[in-house]
């Protein structure tokens, strides 16, 4: 029944009780002096403030949880569960519930993004100045499950000869961590880039983005006939993990060429701890502009490092090489050279 239907009735009630009210007041004073006028009234007083009393509690009862609602959305932390009983009704009421539930969850949820973005250009800043190469790689994928309330992740790096390797795992769930600054490596297979005719692979998700440079999100990996999971059902046979929700990234260098793949598994709603596909968010863009800027400028700098070595070492080697020559060439050396042969002669003879 609907609020105003509700009220309709319950004025329909009150009036009735009024009527009620004053044929007993008439009865009751015919021939009964004072006292019973004074009783009547009591009767009539009390139905009064009993219905006050249940209008009051009908409509300040809702009015204080949406109070509730509306202090806990004031500082950041609202909670569904403060208008569960509101939300099951079918009236109004339960109509207002609904559209206010709505809207606070949209605010929680860009509280958050901001919040997020506000530690972007800090994250940035730091990415770019790390230079343990193994905590940078473990931190782009803790960050990324961190902003999409990610269980678990994964990252993958291009290697030259076209395979993707894994390089960071991980687990929240089955408490798993292996590749960064943990000490154990990530021992699953490579995936190749191409096939054994040297087609693009498609087949599996972290390839296609790699080769394709797109996107990949999947609401549910279990109804897909698009790509090969055969080694996500396997894993998840083993461990007794359930892989749901994907959402598979290109990291790209500043050419634009794909350098690496980031791909994290099962999106969790923050209120129900539910699994839930991953939504389009600015702030997760942020997040792999930085992190592919950080990663190609290590990359870069590590390349870099490895010519200078290298050009250090030919020039090491040239100059051993010209010192060597120039021993070789001066009259000490040529008149060592000299006694040796004659030394040889007289053994032999």
């Amino acid at each position: 029944m609907s609020l105003r239907n509700r009220l309709l009735l319950l004025i329909a009630l009150l009036l009735g009780a009024a009527v009620f009210g004053t044929y007993l007041v008439s009865i009751l004073t015919a021939g009964q002096g004072a006292l019973g006028v004074v009783i009547a009234l009591l009767i009539v007083l009390s139905g009064a403030g009993l219905a006050f009393v249940f209008v009051s509690r009908m409509i300040n009862a809702p009015l204080e949880k949406f109070r509730a609602a509306v202090a806990s959305l004031q500082v950041g932390v609202y909670h569904r569960e403060l208008l569960y009983d509101l939300l099951t009704r079918n009236d109004e009421i339960g109509q207002l519930a609904l559209t206010f539930d709505r809207m606070a969850r949209e605010v929680s949820t860009r509280d958050r993004r901001l919040k997020s973005l506000r530690g972007i250009i800090p994250l940035g800043v730091a990415l770019s100045a790390e230079k343990d190469f193994s905590r940078l790689l473990e931190t782009i994928v803790i960050e990324a499950q961190r902003i999409t309330s990610a269980d678990a992740g994964s990252l993958y790096l291009k290697t030259e000869d076209n395979q993707l390797k894994f390089v960071i795992m991980r687990n929240e769930s089955l408490r798993m961590a292996l590749g960064g600054t943990t000490g154990k490596a990530v021992s699953l297979r490579t995936v190749p880039l191409v096939d054994e005719q040297g087609n693009p692979n498609h087949n599996h998700i972290a390839s296609y983005c790699a080769v394709t440079g797109k996107r990949v999100a999947l609401a549910d990996a279990y109804t897909t006939t698009e790509f090969d999971l055969s080694g996500t059902r396997a894993f998840d046979v083993e461990t007794g993990y359930h892989s749901q929700s994907f959402l598979t990234m290109p990291l790209k260098d500043l050419a634009g060429e794909v350098i690496g793949v980031l791909q994290l598994i099962n999106a969790q709603d923050p209120e129900t701890q539910q699994v839930v596909p991953f939504e389009e968010d600015e702030v997760l863009d942020s997040l792999v502009l930085i992190t592919s800027a950080a990663l190609s400028a290590y990359i870069r700098e590590e390349s870099l490092r490895e010519e200078i070595n290298k050009l250090r070492i030919e020039v090491d080697l040239a100059k051993q090489k010209k010192q060597v020559d120039e021993i070789a060439e001066s009259d000490y050396f040529k008149n060592l050279q000299s006694q040796a042969e004659l030394m040889r002669k007289k053994r032999k003879s």
